[in-house]
């Protein structure tokens, strides 16, 4: 029987282990749509953060971004010309197996490329969504439309995939924004500048 995708609101989470009992590995598709400023277009960039326990990223090489494609978990990929088509704008693929035991949870985040300088936030930013899918069979699991308003956020974790103490993978439908970029967000798990 093929898994139903579970379509979120802000907050709740949703097991995926339940949902789908052969999940090994997570395809995570974000998207978005945006708006012109000056008749410059607006870049995003999704990243990935490997928390712990205590809420920190142990080190750099537990943070996926644009300068670090791949962790030992986690992989960065771009699918291609999606933002015409209403697909995926960036998408992370994740080994379950291969997340280390002190990981907790991994965030994933979006960031408005230079932000400050050009003077946008997600207000520039439409359709904005994240969603959790079997990356071996396709299906997917679940599905998080991001519907803040967000006027003066520059990045927002869209959601996080965590261990249940009970041994399941669960997603969370996040949505917090930072008005300070992506440094605000690594700063906050602890990632420090150099």
């Amino acid at each position: 029987m093929t898994p139903v995708a579970t379509s979120l609101p802000k907050g709740a989470n949703v097991s995926l282990t339940m949902a789908d009992p052969l999940l090994r590995r997570l395809l995570v598709g974000m998207g978005w749509r945006t708006k012109r400023r000056g008749g410059q277009p607006v870049h995003l960039d999704a990243s990935a953060l490997l928390v712990g326990r205590d809420g920190r990223v142990p080190n750099r090489a537990h943070f996926v971004y644009y300068d670090q494609l791949a962790t030992q978990a986690a992989t960065s990929g771009t699918p291609g010309p999606a933002d015409v088509d209403g697909g995926d704008v960036e998408q992370l693929e994740l080994d379950l197996a291969g997340v280390p035991d002190y990981v907790d949870k991994i965030v994933f985040a979006v960031s408005i490329h230079q932000a400050q300088q050009r003077g946008l936030t997600f207000a520039d930013v439409d359709d904005h969504y994240i969603r959790v899918a079997n990356l071996d069979t396709g299906n997917e699991l679940a599905r998080y439309d991001l519907h803040e308003g967000a006027s003066t956020e520059t990045a927002m974790v869209f959601g996080e995939v965590y261990r249940h103490r009970s041994g399941d993978w669960k997603f969370r439908a996040v949505g917090q924004g930072w008005a300070d970029g992506l440094g605000g967000i690594a700063r906050d798990y602890g990632i420090t500048a150099g």
